[in-house]
């Protein structure tokens, strides 16, 4: 009676899940006659193994059952782990971008490391030494003049720009649309974190370039070389002229040399006139700054043009007789606030 109601929910099980396969060999092994022993615990396993997924492998003169447990740990594992990964690479990213971000920021920050002067160094030399502006030295280091004395100690910034000194009244903003440069390019060089700042306060403005005219004013020294390799043949002050043959004031002096030799210029700074100027000949004004202007006089050719930035020691022309003379020279005047004075007190 037992077995008999064990193999009607038996059958009633298969025919419920519809595994009309095992159906089949249930009712088949009840007709080959097997123990109700063996059927029992044969269908036993099989509910058993219903309760997950499995595989059936059929081999000769048996049936193997071998199941495969279907776990959501393994799954919630993987997604786990590929959660984890995700994480992992978004960590590093984060890191990379933070790497990226301090390096930029250092970029930006403006370092200035020492450099001591060596001999025969010019300004010219060492801009070009570290790729810098020659501005860029010269407002960083606040030089007044173009001489450079062996071991000096120069600060030499690590990008190109000015050293600015903040005016009363000035605000960071006015500073940025001065210059026309951001706001925070301007507080990253010089690591601000506000937006205020002190009357005197020093700033250096990245990536802005004095103008030619400021940067020869501001390397301007006063003392000048001699323009041409000669002797002096008429000195400044009164003399009797050599062609008029009058008591006559000579604003400058006469330097002997042979015709067509080099004419330099005797300081850095701009030129302001070429061409035929009555008493002078062909002849050549330079302005040095707001102070100082050169003439060269009597030329046999100029080589330079009006706006043309000249540095000192620069050919500019050469030796003629041109104008008023009596033979080839160059007639050399200063002028200090456009009134002559001796050249050869400011000529080294």
């Amino acid at each position: 009676m037992s077995f008999t109601i064990h193999r009607e929910l038996l059958f009633l099980f298969l025919f419920l899940r519809k595994d009309f396969y095992f159906l089949f060999f249930y009712i088949n092994f009840i007709s080959w006659g097997s123990s109700a022993k063996h059927l029992t615990k044969f269908f036993i396993t099989r509910i058993i193994l219903l309760m997950g997924s499995f595989i059936c492998i059929f081999l000769i003169g048996s049936i193997l059952f071998l199941p495969v447990i279907k776990s959501k740990i393994n799954k919630e594992t993987f997604i786990g782990k590929e959660k984890q990964n995700l994480l992992v690479q978004t960590v590093i990213e984060e890191h990379n971008i933070e790497i990226i971000a301090k390096k930029e920021i250092a970029k930006e920050k403006v370092i200035c490391t020492d450099y001591i002067v060596q001999p025969n160094d010019t300004l010219w030399a060492i801009s070009r030494k570290f790729g810098l502006n020659l501005s860029t030295i010269i407002s960083a280091n606040n030089l007044t003049t173009n001489i450079l004395r062996p071991g000096t100690t120069l600060k030499i910034p690590s990008q190109k720009g000015i050293a600015y000194k903040v005016k009363k009244g000035q605000s960071l903003w006015d500073i940025s649309r001065k210059f026309n440069v951001s706001l925070d390019k301007i507080k990253e060089a010089n690591e601000i974190t506000t937006n205020t700042i002190r009357p005197g306060q020093k700033l250096f403005i990245p990536g802005v370039s004095l103008t030619q005219e400021v940067v020869f004013a501001q390397q301007f020294s006063d003392r000048f070389i001699k323009p041409v390799f000669g002797y002096v043949s008429s000195s400044f002050g009164h003399r009797i002229h050599p062609i008029f043959r009058k008591y006559h004031f000579h604003a400058g002096v006469d330097l002997k040399a042979p015709y067509g030799s080099t004419v330099r210029a005797s300081q850095s700074g701009r030129v302001i006139f070429t061409g035929w100027k009555t008493g002078y000949g062909k002849c050549i004004i330079i302005k040095h700054n707001n102070v100082y202007k050169t003439i060269y006089g009597h030329l046999s050719r100029i080589s330079v043009n009006p706006g043309q930035y000249v540095k000192g020691s620069d050919p500019i022309g050469t030796v003629g007789n041109s104008g008023l003379t009596t033979g080839a020279h160059l007639h050399f005047e200063v002028l200090k606030n456009n009134r002559p004075i001796d050249p050869l007190s400011l000529i080294r």
